[in-house]
């Protein structure tokens, strides 16, 4: 009983620091590139998704980890790698993408 109340203090704490972590800006990257978060939910399928320089429309796998940049019209400072092509509904997007690194431009 003593371990298994412990194990779920242990993994409580855990998800709070996790939770506190992915709001924090520079979590792993360098942010070297500008972008902007654009609401495409005016398209079928589609919702948020980042704006490079280029015009490429980035989907993010990982937006529930970066909730603070997740908001139309921000402008961006990130870094991402990119993931193997996923099913979509959008069709929008020209790659998915694993957000490593963002900053929001003041």
């Amino acid at each position: 009983m003593r371990t298994a109340i412990l194990c779920f203090v242990m993994f409580g704490l855990l998800g709070v620091f996790s939770a506190c972590n992915t709001s924090k800006a520079n979590s792993t990257g360098n942010c070297d590139m500008q972008a902007e978060v654009k609401d495409f939910s005016q398209l079928d399928g589609c919702g948020l998704l980042i704006v490079a320089p280029d015009g490429k429309k980035l989907s993010p796998v990982n937006w529930d980890q970066w909730s603070a940049i997740a908001k139309a019209d921000l402008k961006i400072n990130i870094s991402y790698k990119e993931v193997e092509p996923r099913m979509s509904i959008c069709m929008s997007e020209s790659g998915f993408i694993e957000i490593t690194c963002a900053s929001i431009i003041k």
